[in-house]
Protein backbone atom coordinates (compact mmCIF):
# COMPACT_ATOMS: atom_id res chain seq x y z
CA UNK A 1 0.00 0.00 0.00
CA UNK A 2 1.30 3.42 -0.81
CA UNK A 3 -0.61 6.15 1.19
CA UNK A 4 -0.73 9.26 -0.71
CA UNK A 5 -1.10 11.30 2.82
CA UNK A 6 0.56 9.46 5.83
CA UNK A 7 1.12 10.37 9.48
CA UNK A 8 4.99 10.53 9.77
CA UNK A 9 6.70 12.09 12.88
CA UNK A 10 7.04 11.27 16.38
CA UNK A 11 3.55 11.01 18.59
CA UNK A 12 3.48 13.89 21.25
CA UNK A 13 0.61 12.65 23.04
CA UNK A 14 -2.21 9.93 23.68
CA UNK A 15 -5.68 10.20 25.05
CA UNK A 16 -6.71 8.60 27.31
CA UNK A 17 -2.99 8.79 28.60
CA UNK A 18 -1.45 4.94 29.13
CA UNK A 19 -0.98 4.96 32.47
CA UNK A 20 -2.51 1.92 32.93
CA UNK A 21 -2.10 -1.61 31.09
CA UNK A 22 -3.53 -0.79 27.78
CA UNK A 23 -5.78 -3.72 28.24
CA UNK A 24 -7.29 -1.59 31.22
CA UNK A 25 -7.67 1.79 29.39
CA UNK A 26 -9.48 0.27 26.45
CA UNK A 27 -11.83 -1.71 28.59
CA UNK A 28 -12.60 1.85 29.73
CA UNK A 29 -12.74 3.56 26.73
CA UNK A 30 -15.57 3.98 24.29
CA UNK A 31 -13.82 5.58 21.26
CA UNK A 32 -10.59 3.74 21.77
CA UNK A 33 -6.90 5.56 21.53
CA UNK A 34 -6.03 8.66 19.91
CA UNK A 35 -2.53 9.24 19.29
CA UNK A 36 -1.40 13.15 18.30
CA UNK A 37 1.89 13.53 16.03
CA UNK A 38 4.32 16.42 16.95
CA UNK A 39 2.55 17.81 13.66
CA UNK A 40 -0.88 18.31 15.15
CA UNK A 41 -2.16 15.27 13.31
CA UNK A 42 -3.94 12.31 14.61
CA UNK A 43 -4.95 9.07 14.52
CA UNK A 44 -7.24 6.42 16.12
CA UNK A 45 -6.93 2.93 17.42
CA UNK A 46 -10.42 1.54 17.59
CA UNK A 47 -11.05 -0.63 20.51
CA UNK A 48 -12.55 -3.67 18.39
CA UNK A 49 -9.39 -4.31 16.47
CA UNK A 50 -7.96 -7.50 17.28
CA UNK A 51 -4.63 -5.37 17.45
CA UNK A 52 -5.04 -3.16 19.75
CA UNK A 53 -3.65 -4.36 23.08
CA UNK A 54 0.04 -5.12 21.84
CA UNK A 55 -0.30 -1.76 19.30
CA UNK A 56 -1.30 0.20 22.09
CA UNK A 57 1.34 -0.77 24.17
CA UNK A 58 4.36 -0.73 21.33
CA UNK A 59 2.75 2.80 19.79
CA UNK A 60 3.46 3.87 23.73
CA UNK A 61 6.83 2.69 24.28
CA UNK A 62 7.89 4.64 20.78
CA UNK A 63 6.30 7.61 22.40
CA UNK A 64 8.03 7.58 25.26
CA UNK A 65 11.50 7.04 23.36
CA UNK A 66 10.33 9.90 20.69
CA UNK A 67 10.75 7.12 17.87
CA UNK A 68 9.87 8.59 14.62
CA UNK A 69 6.97 6.68 12.82
CA UNK A 70 4.87 5.88 9.63
CA UNK A 71 1.45 5.41 10.16
CA UNK A 72 -1.21 4.84 7.44
CA UNK A 73 -4.70 5.69 8.35
CA UNK A 74 -8.12 5.41 6.51
CA UNK A 75 -9.11 8.71 5.78
CA UNK A 76 -12.49 8.68 6.86
CA UNK A 77 -12.55 6.77 10.17
CA UNK A 78 -8.70 7.91 10.45
CA UNK A 79 -8.30 4.70 11.79
CA UNK A 80 -5.34 3.47 12.18
CA UNK A 81 -4.53 1.14 9.57
CA UNK A 82 -0.69 -0.17 9.25
CA UNK A 83 2.43 1.42 11.32
CA UNK A 84 6.01 1.09 10.21
CA UNK A 85 9.19 2.03 10.86
CA UNK A 86 11.36 4.61 8.94
CA UNK A 87 15.12 4.26 8.81
CA UNK A 88 17.09 6.96 10.35
CA UNK A 89 20.41 7.81 8.68
CA UNK A 90 22.78 8.83 6.48
CA UNK A 91 22.74 8.25 2.63
CA UNK A 92 26.06 7.22 1.23
CA UNK A 93 25.69 6.37 -2.73
CA UNK A 94 22.69 5.80 -5.18
CA UNK A 95 23.15 3.36 -7.77
CA UNK A 96 20.85 3.62 -11.00
CA UNK A 97 19.56 -0.17 -12.04
CA UNK A 98 19.32 -1.07 -15.84
CA UNK A 99 15.29 -0.65 -15.55
CA UNK A 100 15.56 2.89 -14.15
CA UNK A 101 14.77 2.35 -10.26
CA UNK A 102 17.63 3.24 -7.93
CA UNK A 103 19.09 1.32 -5.26
CA UNK A 104 19.94 3.26 -2.26
CA UNK A 105 22.89 2.84 0.15
CA UNK A 106 22.04 3.94 3.56
CA UNK A 107 24.92 2.35 6.01
CA UNK A 108 25.22 0.08 8.06
CA UNK A 109 22.16 -1.53 6.72
CA UNK A 110 22.52 -4.21 4.70
CA UNK A 111 19.07 -4.38 2.73
CA UNK A 112 18.59 -3.73 -0.82
CA UNK A 113 16.78 -0.30 -0.61
CA UNK A 114 14.97 0.64 -3.81
CA UNK A 115 13.40 3.63 -5.30
CA UNK A 116 10.86 2.11 -8.22
CA UNK A 117 10.98 4.65 -11.46
CA UNK A 118 6.96 4.26 -10.98
CA UNK A 119 6.76 5.73 -7.65
CA UNK A 120 4.50 8.73 -8.15
CA UNK A 121 7.10 11.40 -6.28
CA UNK A 122 10.25 9.54 -8.15
CA UNK A 123 12.03 12.72 -8.98
CA UNK A 124 11.32 14.43 -6.05
CA UNK A 125 12.87 11.36 -4.13
CA UNK A 126 15.53 11.11 -6.34
CA UNK A 127 16.72 14.77 -6.01
CA UNK A 128 16.63 14.18 -2.11
CA UNK A 129 18.97 11.87 -2.53
CA UNK A 130 21.67 13.71 -4.17
CA UNK A 131 20.83 16.82 -1.85
CA UNK A 132 21.04 14.20 1.31
CA UNK A 133 24.94 12.59 -0.08
CA UNK A 134 25.68 15.82 -0.84
CA UNK A 135 24.99 17.89 2.42
CA UNK A 136 25.32 14.46 4.60
CA UNK A 137 22.17 15.38 6.02
CA UNK A 138 20.06 12.35 7.56
CA UNK A 139 16.98 11.41 6.17
CA UNK A 140 14.12 9.18 7.32
CA UNK A 141 13.00 6.72 4.38
CA UNK A 142 10.36 4.45 5.26
CA UNK A 143 9.79 1.51 2.69
CA UNK A 144 7.38 -2.00 2.64
CA UNK A 145 8.44 -5.20 3.22
CA UNK A 146 10.21 -5.44 -0.34
CA UNK A 147 12.71 -2.76 0.88
CA UNK A 148 10.63 -0.34 -1.92
CA UNK A 149 10.80 3.23 -0.52
CA UNK A 150 7.23 4.61 0.42
CA UNK A 151 8.33 7.83 1.48
CA UNK A 152 11.61 10.24 1.85
CA UNK A 153 12.02 13.45 3.73
CA UNK A 154 14.48 15.39 5.70
CA UNK A 155 15.22 13.98 9.47
CA UNK A 156 13.90 17.00 11.48
CA UNK A 157 16.35 16.63 13.71
CA UNK A 158 19.96 15.76 12.29
CA UNK A 159 21.82 16.72 15.65
CA UNK A 160 20.40 13.10 16.84
CA UNK A 161 22.46 11.10 14.01
CA UNK A 162 26.22 10.64 14.31
CA UNK A 163 28.52 11.68 11.55
CA UNK A 164 30.13 9.28 8.75
CA UNK A 165 33.13 7.95 10.36
CA UNK A 166 35.88 8.72 9.32
CA UNK A 167 37.54 6.43 6.47
CA UNK A 168 39.96 3.54 7.92
CA UNK A 169 41.89 0.30 7.86
CA UNK A 170 44.64 -1.86 9.31
CA UNK A 171 47.96 -0.64 7.46
CA UNK A 172 49.04 -3.13 5.10
CA UNK A 173 50.49 -6.03 6.25
CA UNK A 174 53.89 -4.96 4.39
CA UNK A 175 54.34 -2.32 6.45
CA UNK A 176 54.40 -3.82 9.68
CA UNK A 177 56.80 -6.56 8.68
CA UNK A 178 60.62 -6.18 10.57
CA UNK A 179 62.27 -5.31 7.19
CA UNK A 180 65.46 -4.25 9.08
CA UNK A 181 65.49 -7.82 10.92
CA UNK A 182 66.24 -9.76 7.49
CA UNK A 183 68.39 -11.56 6.92
CA UNK A 184 70.32 -11.59 10.11
CA UNK A 185 67.83 -12.81 12.08
CA UNK A 186 66.17 -15.57 9.99
CA UNK A 187 66.79 -18.48 12.37
CA UNK A 188 65.36 -17.11 15.10
CA UNK A 189 62.48 -15.75 13.23
CA UNK A 190 61.68 -19.49 11.36
CA UNK A 191 61.32 -20.42 14.90
CA UNK A 192 59.32 -17.45 15.61
CA UNK A 193 57.20 -18.92 12.80
CA UNK A 194 57.37 -22.37 13.79
CA UNK A 195 55.88 -21.79 16.93
CA UNK A 196 53.31 -19.39 15.70
CA UNK A 197 51.66 -21.54 13.46
CA UNK A 198 51.75 -24.55 16.61
CA UNK A 199 50.22 -22.13 18.67
CA UNK A 200 47.55 -20.82 15.82
CA UNK A 201 46.78 -24.35 15.76
CA UNK A 202 46.04 -25.29 18.76
CA UNK A 203 44.32 -21.93 19.56
CA UNK A 204 41.30 -23.28 17.37
CA UNK A 205 38.32 -24.57 19.41
CA UNK A 206 37.37 -28.46 18.82
CA UNK A 207 33.97 -28.49 16.97
CA UNK A 208 32.22 -28.87 20.17
CA UNK A 209 32.86 -25.50 21.24
CA UNK A 210 31.60 -24.18 17.94
CA UNK A 211 28.71 -25.85 18.32
CA UNK A 212 28.05 -24.67 22.24
CA UNK A 213 28.82 -21.09 20.54
CA UNK A 214 25.94 -21.48 18.37
CA UNK A 215 23.90 -22.90 20.71
CA UNK A 216 24.50 -19.95 23.03
CA UNK A 217 23.72 -17.63 20.66
CA UNK A 218 20.41 -19.43 19.04
CA UNK A 219 19.01 -19.72 22.29
CA UNK A 220 18.54 -16.07 22.65
CA UNK A 221 16.52 -15.98 19.54
CA UNK A 222 13.42 -13.45 19.81
CA UNK A 223 9.90 -14.64 20.55
CA UNK A 224 7.82 -13.03 17.73
CA UNK A 225 5.06 -12.21 20.40
CA UNK A 226 7.98 -11.12 23.16
CA UNK A 227 11.11 -9.74 21.44
CA UNK A 228 12.39 -8.16 24.48
CA UNK A 229 16.17 -7.54 25.50
CA UNK A 230 18.51 -9.13 25.49
CA UNK A 231 17.02 -11.19 22.77
CA UNK A 232 18.65 -11.29 19.08
CA UNK A 233 16.46 -10.62 15.93
CA UNK A 234 17.22 -14.06 14.04
CA UNK A 235 13.62 -14.16 13.13
CA UNK A 236 13.45 -10.64 11.35
CA UNK A 237 15.70 -11.40 8.61
CA UNK A 238 15.20 -7.72 6.70
CA UNK A 239 18.36 -6.50 8.30
CA UNK A 240 20.54 -5.97 11.01
CA UNK A 241 22.91 -8.87 11.03
CA UNK A 242 26.01 -6.13 11.46
CA UNK A 243 24.27 -5.80 15.20
CA UNK A 244 23.35 -9.73 15.64
CA UNK A 245 27.33 -10.39 14.38
CA UNK A 246 28.62 -7.45 16.69
CA UNK A 247 26.44 -9.06 19.89
CA UNK A 248 26.94 -12.90 19.13
CA UNK A 249 30.73 -12.00 19.10
CA UNK A 250 30.69 -9.84 22.34
CA UNK A 251 28.63 -13.15 24.03
CA UNK A 252 31.31 -15.62 22.75
CA UNK A 253 34.29 -13.32 23.77
CA UNK A 254 32.61 -13.50 27.26
CA UNK A 255 33.09 -17.08 27.17
CA UNK A 256 36.81 -16.75 26.16
CA UNK A 257 36.06 -18.15 22.30
CA UNK A 258 38.07 -16.30 19.67
CA UNK A 259 35.72 -14.63 17.27
CA UNK A 260 35.96 -13.14 13.94
CA UNK A 261 33.77 -12.06 11.24
CA UNK A 262 33.03 -12.81 7.33
CA UNK A 263 31.49 -10.07 5.02
CA UNK A 264 29.74 -11.36 1.90
CA UNK A 265 29.39 -8.69 -0.91
CA UNK A 266 27.19 -8.90 -3.82
CA UNK A 267 23.21 -9.44 -5.19
CA UNK A 268 22.35 -11.49 -2.15
CA UNK A 269 19.22 -13.56 -2.41
CA UNK A 270 17.94 -16.20 0.23
CA UNK A 271 14.86 -17.65 0.97
CA UNK A 272 13.45 -17.96 4.26
CA UNK A 273 10.15 -18.77 6.38
CA UNK A 274 10.57 -16.32 8.20
CA UNK A 275 9.42 -13.28 6.01
CA UNK A 276 5.62 -12.70 4.71
CA UNK A 277 7.07 -12.65 1.16
CA UNK A 278 9.23 -16.22 2.24
CA UNK A 279 12.64 -14.54 0.58
CA UNK A 280 15.34 -11.27 1.49
CA UNK A 281 17.80 -9.62 -0.48
CA UNK A 282 20.59 -7.81 0.67
CA UNK A 283 23.59 -5.89 -0.54
CA UNK A 284 25.80 -7.64 2.17
CA UNK A 285 25.66 -10.28 4.88
CA UNK A 286 27.85 -10.41 7.94
CA UNK A 287 27.87 -13.13 10.54
CA UNK A 288 31.24 -14.70 13.43
CA UNK A 289 33.14 -16.84 12.26
CA UNK A 290 35.05 -19.35 14.75
CA UNK A 291 38.39 -21.69 14.12
CA UNK A 292 37.48 -25.18 14.44
CA UNK A 293 40.34 -27.08 14.85
CA UNK A 294 40.62 -30.08 12.56
CA UNK A 295 43.70 -32.60 11.09
CA UNK A 296 46.92 -31.48 12.75
CA UNK A 297 47.43 -27.44 11.69
CA UNK A 298 44.53 -27.49 9.41
CA UNK A 299 41.58 -25.79 10.79
CA UNK A 300 38.19 -24.75 9.20
CA UNK A 301 36.47 -21.73 9.16
CA UNK A 302 33.27 -22.59 10.44
CA UNK A 303 29.98 -19.49 10.42
CA UNK A 304 27.91 -18.99 13.33
CA UNK A 305 24.74 -17.39 11.95
CA UNK A 306 21.36 -19.20 13.14
CA UNK A 307 19.46 -16.54 10.97
CA UNK A 308 20.26 -18.99 7.72
CA UNK A 309 21.15 -22.45 9.57
CA UNK A 310 20.57 -24.86 12.32
CA UNK A 311 24.58 -25.26 13.34
CA UNK A 312 27.62 -24.44 12.71
CA UNK A 313 28.89 -24.02 8.67
CA UNK A 314 31.61 -23.51 6.48
CA UNK A 315 32.40 -20.37 5.24
CA UNK A 316 31.57 -21.82 1.33
CA UNK A 317 28.19 -23.55 2.84
CA UNK A 318 27.40 -20.20 3.98
CA UNK A 319 28.07 -18.07 0.90
CA UNK A 320 26.38 -20.71 -1.06
CA UNK A 321 22.53 -20.43 0.40
CA UNK A 322 23.41 -16.46 -0.60
CA UNK A 323 22.95 -17.67 -4.16
CA UNK A 324 25.17 -15.20 -5.75
CA UNK A 325 28.17 -16.82 -7.48
CA UNK A 326 30.16 -14.34 -7.95
CA UNK A 327 30.21 -12.69 -4.28
CA UNK A 328 33.14 -11.43 -2.53
CA UNK A 329 34.01 -13.00 0.88
CA UNK A 330 36.66 -10.42 2.87
CA UNK A 331 37.69 -12.03 6.70
CA UNK A 332 37.59 -9.21 9.40
CA UNK A 333 38.46 -8.99 13.27
CA UNK A 334 35.58 -9.31 15.52
CA UNK A 335 35.95 -5.49 16.67
CA UNK A 336 34.67 -4.18 13.32
CA UNK A 337 31.16 -2.99 13.09
CA UNK A 338 30.26 -2.18 9.31
CA UNK A 339 32.66 -2.24 6.19
CA UNK A 340 31.69 -0.76 2.63
CA UNK A 341 31.67 -2.99 0.15
CA UNK A 342 35.36 -1.46 -1.40
CA UNK A 343 36.79 -1.24 2.18
CA UNK A 344 37.18 2.41 2.37
CA UNK A 345 34.91 3.30 5.34
CA UNK A 346 34.84 0.97 8.54
CA UNK A 347 32.74 1.25 11.49
CA UNK A 348 33.63 0.35 14.98
CA UNK A 349 31.23 0.08 18.19
CA UNK A 350 33.09 -0.71 20.84
CA UNK A 351 30.78 0.99 23.55
CA UNK A 352 27.86 -1.34 21.48
CA UNK A 353 25.72 1.54 22.00
CA UNK A 354 24.91 1.22 18.38
CA UNK A 355 24.34 -2.64 18.44
CA UNK A 356 21.99 -2.04 21.45
CA UNK A 357 20.00 0.42 19.66
CA UNK A 358 19.76 -1.43 16.70
CA UNK A 359 19.04 -4.65 18.26
CA UNK A 360 16.16 -2.49 19.69
CA UNK A 361 14.87 -1.12 16.56
CA UNK A 362 14.44 -4.72 14.72
CA UNK A 363 13.20 -5.82 18.09
CA UNK A 364 10.70 -3.38 17.30
CA UNK A 365 9.83 -4.25 13.77
CA UNK A 366 9.83 -8.20 14.83
CA UNK A 367 6.72 -7.37 17.24
CA UNK A 368 5.08 -4.97 14.43
CA UNK A 369 5.35 -7.45 12.47
CA UNK A 370 4.15 -10.06 14.31
CA UNK A 371 1.25 -8.18 15.38
CA UNK A 372 -0.07 -6.70 11.69
CA UNK A 373 0.80 -9.91 9.57
CA UNK A 374 1.35 -12.89 12.30
CA UNK A 375 4.46 -14.20 13.59
CA UNK A 376 6.78 -16.34 12.06
CA UNK A 377 7.76 -18.72 10.47
CA UNK A 378 4.81 -18.33 7.66
CA UNK A 379 3.13 -21.52 6.91
CA UNK A 380 2.81 -20.22 3.19
CA UNK A 381 6.60 -20.08 2.27
CA UNK A 382 8.22 -23.31 1.24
Amino acid sequence: MRDANPIVGKIARVEPALDKPPVEVLAGSDEGLTFEFADGRRARLDRTDERAIPLAGLLEDFRRRGRPLYVEVDPVTERIARVRLPIVGRVAAVRSTGDGDLEIDIPPSHARHVLRRDHPNFDASAELLRSAIAGRRPVLLTENDNHELLDLRWYPDPEEVPPFPKPGLPPKWWRRWPWERWPWRWYLDLWELIQKLLSWWLSAVPQTVADDMFALANGLSCQPQNPSAPCITFLFPDDGCYARAHEMCRLMGIQGVPCRKVFNYGSLYVQTKNHPNCHVSWGYHVAPTVRVRQAFLTVQEQVIDPALFGGPVPTATWRAIQTDLNSSLVGTDASVYYRSPNGTTVMYDASYVDTNQTLQDFRDALALRSIQDGPPPYAACP
